[in-house]
């Protein structure tokens, strides 16, 4: 700040401005924050633009990141010179003990929060733009609404981090701030945080302001002096009490059943291992029901005026019980799945069945209570502390790939280890083999291509690696372990459960084919002998499709020859 100020003191400037003898300050407000934001107060004073008529001007605050790879070269200067050292954090533990502040803690933390009080009523919008809206403030909803609160809160957090000093963290999640601290200055820092948004014109909402070991923000209870973060007791009870309704009754309101899986999605933020079997529910929640309705051959002609183009009743047929809004499903045992088809229904003097699917009742499958039982019985007795700490990377990189043929599948990957040793398996199989799933499934083994892409991911859960697949479906399904397609949500299923069962996970990246050449090469060849060299064969992985899919724990050897003098146990945990 120095640098840039003293420059203007000791210049023609000041002289100027001291000779005109002028009331306004020296300093610009611009000259004094040097925010990144420079066009935001201009904005909020003229009123912002909501975009309609013109693109908002940029914040430019994300701006390019540092090159990393000038950062290694200047800190390889300071090791070669001498004055750093590269130690192996054992080595560094061995030899200064309890004095090494590699993983120490200075003190327990504490939390704080506040809620900015009408939020987006603090935004004023540009006149010029009034005659799209009846608000003379951003209206809460608007998607510029939340564009200009963020970038509002965002200088916020810019100038609270130098202004607090102290070691801290600071959150924002639109109008809610969360911050954390040592709990030794926890007052006087909170204190300070209210004080510098009460000279920025902050409405802070007062009852809602929290500060303590333990916070209550955005929905989830969170224990700083335990590290980790927990769903809160009203929102288990909210569960249990919706889940109790539902699961005594066969046919389920829609709205019902749409807020208990809300909330389900909700909690799986914490628990995301459990996503794949939503399937389930949301396949319930899609699929009304059909129920029988009669009606007179004579009336039938007409309707057609009672149907929009997705063949839901848009008003009541007189002389029928057919409810408003449901789905006419079809006629006769004739399908219906558009206005035309309603020609091809014979007509008889007899009267006329229809089947129309129930727009508000829905039936669960056996799957979904089975589901369902599992969440009540978790909100009864609901698990301890998430950690907040983000678990471990580890440095191992791996690809994998599958390969799809007629009736023939394969799969093929490798682990690179951070030493250089590597690990590759290839195996093949044909779609016989998978009989002992009980899946529903043809023999052509193409369609089911993104399954054995995740089959290939589920062999790599031997460690936790950041691994390579070419095949788009293959890795959203997982990292997002969500999906709807069969069978491709039962192979999501076994993923989840395995990573669950060995504490590890998958970082999944997808990655051009070309440049997955050697997993596709895995996943394809047939003679070993061609194999390149940095395949040996003494580092293969066989794996059993049974054991893949049943994640029965083996010990394998490598080489495999290598001699025991004890029998190798197996266990059969699925």
């Amino acid at each position: 700040m120095a640098e840039a100020f003293i420059p203007s003191l000791t210049g023609p400037r000041l002289r100027d401005h001291v000779a005109a003898a002028s009331e306004s300050p020296f300093f610009s407000d611009k000259e004094v924050v040097k925010d990144a934001d420079k066009h935001l107060f201009l904005a909020l004073l003229e009123g912002v633009p909501t975009g309609y008529d013109g693109d908002i001007p940029k914040s430019n605050v994300f701006t390019q990141r540092a090159d990393p790879t000038l950062l290694c070269e200047l800190l390889q200067k300071e090791v070669d010179a001498g004055w750093l050292e590269t130690i192996p954090l054992h080595e560094a533990q061995a030899r200064w003990g309890s004095r090494l502040a590699v993983g120490m803690h200075n003190g327990a933390l504490a939390g704080f929060s506040l809620d900015i009080e009408a939020a987006h009523k603090t935004v004023r919008v540009r006149d010029g733009t009034l005659r799209y809206l009846f608000y003379r403030v951003c209206p809460f909803g608007a998607v510029f609404s939340a564009h200009w609160f963020q970038r509002v809160s965002a200088f916020l957090i810019r100038m609270l981090h130098p202004f607090l000093y102290v070691r801290h963290s600071l959150f924002v999640y639109s109008d809610d701030l969360l911050g954390i601290t040592e709990q030794s200055v926890l007052e006087i820092t909170f204190a300070l945080v209210l004080a510098f948004c009460v000279c920025f014109g902050y409405p802070i909402s007062w009852k809602k302001l929290q500060m303590g070991p333990r916070i209550l923000w955005i929905g989830w209870s969170f224990d700083f002096g335990a590290g980790g973060v927990e769903v809160p007791s009203d929102k288990t009870s909210k569960l249990l009490a919706g889940l109790r309704d539902i699961l005594r009754q066969d046919r389920v309101d829609k709205r019902e059943l749409h807020r208990v899986i809300g909330l389900i999605q909700w909690i799986l933020q914490l628990f995301p291992l459990l996503k794949p079997w939503m399937n389930t529910l949301y396949c319930d929640l899609h699929s009304p029901f059909g129920t029988n309705y009669s009606m007179d051959p004579g009336d039938f002609p007409s309707i057609a005026d009672f149907l929009d183009d997705t063949l839901t009743f848009t008003s009541l047929i007189s002389g029928t019980a057919i409810p408003l809004g449901s789905k006419l499903l079809s006629v006769r045992h004739v399908d219906i799945k558009r206005k035309r088809d309603l020609a091809q229904v014979p007509l008889t003097s007899k009267r006329l069945w229809l089947r129309v699917a129930a727009s508000s009742r829905r039936r669960l499958s056996p799957a979904s209570k089975q589901f369902l039982l599992y969440w009540k019985h978790w909100a009864e007795d609901p698990p301890l502390l998430r950690p907040l700490q983000i678990p471990l990377a580890s440095p191992v990189e791996a690809a994998a790939d599958a390969m799809a043929s007629s009736n023939k599948f394969a799969i093929g990957g490798y682990v690179q280890m951070p030493s250089g040793n590597l690990l590759w398996f290839s195996q093949s199989w044909v779609m016989a083999d998978l009989q002992f799933t009980k899946l529903d499934l043809s023999d052509d083994a193409q369609a089911y291509i993104a399954s054995f892409e995740t089959l290939a991911q589920i062999a790599l859960l031997h460690c936790a690696i950041k691994s390579w697949c070419d095949n788009a479906g293959a890795e959203s399904v997982s990292n997002k372990l969500y999906t709807r397609k069969y069978p491709l949500c039962i192979f999501a299923q076994r993923l989840a459960l395995f990573s669950a069962y060995s504490s590890m996970s998958l970082d999944v990246s997808h990655i051009p084919g070309e440049y997955n050449k050697d997993a596709d090469m895995l996943s394809r060849i047939e003679d070993f002998s061609e194999l390149p060299a940095r395949f040996p064969l003494n580092t293969r992985l066989v794996l059993d499709l049974e054991q893949l899919w049943f994640r029965r724990s083996a010990v394998s050897l490598t080489p495999p020859d290598f001699p025991l003098r004890w029998k190798i146990p197996v266990n059969e945990f699925f």
